[in-house]
C-alpha cells in the first residue's frame, strides 16, 4: 500500500455513522471523545475497561504523598471504628 492509503485507512472511522441519528451520533462522538481524552495515562480500570491490561500501573505500588498519609492516618483502623 502507498503512504497516502495508509493514512486515510488510520484516519477513517470505525463506525460508520451515516445512518445514525443526530442524538445518536452526537453521543457516539461524546463517549470516544472523552475515551480519546483519558489516553494511556488513564486508570489501570479505565484499560480494564478499555481491553488493556497495564501491570505497570499496579506494580510497583505508587508511593502515597505525605498529605494523603497524613489523611489517611486520620482514620481509625478496622474493625475499631467508634461507636
Amino acid at each position: 500500500m502507498k503512504t497516502e492509503e495508509l493514512k486515510m485507512e488510520e484516519t477513517a472511522p470505525v463506525i460508520d455513522t451515516s445512518k445514525m441519528s443526530a442524538a445518536r451520533r452526537s453521543a457516539l462522538e461524546l463517549t470516544e471523545s472523552a475515551r480519546e481524552a483519558a489516553g494511556a495515562d488513564g486508570s489501570f480500570c479505565g484499560g480494564l475497561f478499555l481491553g488493556r491490561f497495564n501491570l505497570a500501573m499496579l506494580h510497583p505500588y505508587p508511593k502515597q504523598s505525605a498529605t494523603d498519609r497524613m489523611q489517611g492516618d486520620a482514620f481509625p483502623p478496622a474493625g475499631k471504628i467508634p461507636v
